[in-house]
């Protein structure tokens, strides 16, 4: 074998050697990237765990006690209005130094970024404002010239908050008849409470709305109030002004055309109802003065609700196999006993039962369900006697 020969394999091996190196460092490279791009995913991972964490428990309980601070604790007018209002707002006087932490009781006139100039009286940490009267206005206005509707009515009046005026705004919708009360409603009472919750929800704080939408027939008026639609629906809207329609007939002993017996049958339901329980008038006693207890009428159930505690207290006085216990520190009501069974009082229930947990208030047919009772109504004389078996 001659040198050349010799030459020829060693640079043959040198390739083979380096081939082979560049091969495991591109299987080293490949390697690299793909744990780096594991460990890329797993960061990713851990920090999106991170910020759903943050935006479901941390960011939550930053923010409700900023808001705590800024409805209870601050006594800025700044931190209020901002608090109670989205948007931006301007001190127009007095001249003052809008930050400090601790501004005097008095009035403030504030203007906002549609120049709506309006007033703040500040009372230690509470404030009272008509902001929210001239921003209904404005919807309203701008409801009229979109929809051109026939049947609106408003009216603008003031009020004394300490000496000074403050500004109110008032309105309403008239229905044509009752005849056609359900398609009216939907088609005019319902189509402007979704257009004034639409525009307050771009401009209010949740808790601040209160807006109040006035239905009126014939002679008779019912205020529909924003939760009223917001968190019980179309369908209790309806209900509450037929039943307060019915009740106002019945009332004024009037009449009309086109209310049918059915109608009353279904819709005459006094708002309030003296309360008997075994054919005793149960008496509300205080160390001033002593009334009836009364129930009261739910538009969303279409029943009445009574307070369980007054029930159950009074069945003590009955040959009944009941045991209660209540707060030490407040009274109410926080367990019973019925039918070797104990039952306890839950406050984030509404007119329900679940297992063994219920609901302060009850209406009367959960009422007649777990005690077998039967309410006997009176609707002349407004009263309801509800009828509890006894223990034989």
């Amino acid at each position: 074998m001659d040198n050349r020969e010799n030459k020829d394999i060693t640079e043959q091996y040198n390739d083979l050697k380096a081939y082979n190196k560049m091969i495991r460092d591109e299987e080293r490279n490949q390697r690299m990237r793909v744990r780096n791009k594991q460990l890329l995913i797993k960061r990713g991972i851990i920090l999106l765990i991170i910020a759903v964490i943050f935006a479901l428990v941390i960011y939550p309980i930053f923010k409700m006690m900023h808001d705590f601070r800024l409805e209870n604790l601050t006594f800025n007018v700044q931190d209020k209005v901002d608090f109670h209002f989205k948007g931006s707002f301007k001190l127009v006087s007095p001249e003052i130094d809008i930050n400090q932490d601790v501004m005097p009781n008095g009035y403030y006139v504030f203007e906002d970024k549609n120049g709506i100039v309006f007033n703040v009286h500040k009372k230690e940490r509470f404030i009272t404002t008509d902001y929210d009267d001239y921003l209904y206005q404005m919807y309203l206005m701008d409801y009229i010239k979109e929809k051109q509707p026939n049947n609106i009515t408003y009216e603008t009046e003031t009020y004394d908050v300490d000496g000074r005026n403050f500004f109110r705004f008032k309105y309403g919708i008239r229905l044509d008849s009752y005849a056609n009360i359900d398609s009216e409603i939907e088609t005019k009472v319902i189509e402007l409470i979704k257009y004034m919750d639409k525009r307050s929800k771009k401009d209010f704080d949740f808790e601040a709305i209160n807006y109040i939408t006035n239905v009126y027939l014939n002679d008779f008026s019912v205020p529909i109030y924003y939760h009223e639609y917001n968190l019980l629906g179309s369908e209790c809207v309806k209900n509450k002004i037929k039943v307060g329609y019915l009740d106002y007939l019945m009332d004024k002993h009037l009449t009309d055309d086109d209310v049918t017996q059915d109608d009353i049958d279904k819709y005459y339901r006094p708002e309030d109802l003296v309360l008997i329980i075994n054919d005793k008038k149960i008496t509300h006693n205080s160390i001033n003065t002593s009334y009836d207890e009364m129930v009261h009428f739910l538009y969303d159930k279409m029943d009445y609700s009574i307070n369980l505690y007054t029930v159950v207290k009074e069945m003590e006085s009955m040959p009944f196999t009941i045991e209660w216990t209540t707060s030490k520190l407040t009274g109410s009501l926080v367990s019973f006993v019925y039918n070797g069974k104990t039952y306890y009082l839950d406050g984030d229930l509404y007119m329900t039962q679940k297992g063994n947990r219920v609901s302060y208030t009850w209406t009367i047919k959960m009422l007649e369900d777990f005690f077998g009772a039967r309410a006997v109504y009176d609707y002349d004389n407004k009263q309801v006697n509800i009828i509890v078996p006894v223990d034989k």
